[in-house]
């Protein structure tokens, strides 16, 4: 009687495909939400990290240009000129011109805060997984910075 040499492997069982992060097919809106919160609990530290990071920052340059800047011309416009219109239009306006600084500063942050996900969600497209540091410094088709340096020529 010959025995099996072991020619032919055995069968082995594989699991099935996952679905791609972002399915190649025309999308419901259920699907782009859905989408939407996938990417956040793919990678928790690179989306919320940086736009807790980024709001407080925005928040805490838009209260010391608040304090620093509008409170003393407001305090020096306002004070013992006796006309009360004058007082009331130079608050407007520096209030006005406070809102549009803390505007900007929360506009910029929200900027900056969409390219940091758009990196995680690009790199989440095809099976990366990036930490706090690569997200800001690695383009969308770049290696992370832990490959960089080590090319073997």
């Amino acid at each position: 009687m010959t025995e099996f040499t072991g020619a032919f492997p055995a069968p082995t069982w594989t699991p099935p495909a996952r679905e791609p992060f972002v399915p190649l097919r025309p999308l419901t809106l259920g699907q782009i939400l859905a989408g939407a919160f996938r990417a956040l609990r793919h990678n928790p530290a690179v989306t919320l990290v940086p736009a807790i990071v980024l709001s407080l920052v925005a928040t805490a340059l838009a209260t010391v240009f608040g304090l620093f800047v509008i409170d003393p011309l407001l305090v020096e416009s306002g004070s013992g000129l006796g006309v009360e219109l004058y007082g009331w239009v130079s608050g407007f306006a520096l209030g006005a011109i406070g809102w549009v600084v803390a505007r900007a500063l929360v506009f910029g942050a929200g900027t900056l805060q969409q390219g940091v996900s758009s990196v995680d969600v690009a790199h989440a497209v095809v099976g990366r997984r990036l930490t706090p540091g690569d997200s800001a410094v690695a383009p969308a088709g770049s290696e992370p910075r832990s490959w960089r340096g080590r090319r073997s020529s």
